[in-house]
């Protein structure tokens, strides 16, 4: 009986990609509350996950749909969570 072999969900870009969805959640709040210094880190740190995870993936070839499914939606989050804070703050 052959093994078949099924993508593994938790690579270490998607395990970046996670932190980057759950970290974009955070952006409004941090922002609401006037902490601008850990806003911009935060957001710093969020950027610094989606080109790591992106070369990661791309250097040990740990490329899938679902990963690039993931990275778009965390993309896309962290996006609106800024637009959102920044709207919030304005």
């Amino acid at each position: 009986m052959a093994a078949t072999s099924r993508p593994r969900i938790l690579t270490p870009p998607n395990v970046l990609s996670f932190v980057r969805l759950f970290g974009a959640g955070f952006l409004p709040p941090v922002l609401a509350s006037g902490d601008r210094e850990t806003f911009l880190w935060l957001f710093v740190v969020l950027v610094a996950t989606d080109w790591l995870d992106g070369r990661l993936a791309r250097r040990f070839a740990w490329q899938s749909r679902f990963g690039a499914m993931l990275d778009s939606v965390a993309d896309k989050a962290v996006h609106l969570g800024a637009l959102v804070a920044l709207g919030w703050a304005m």
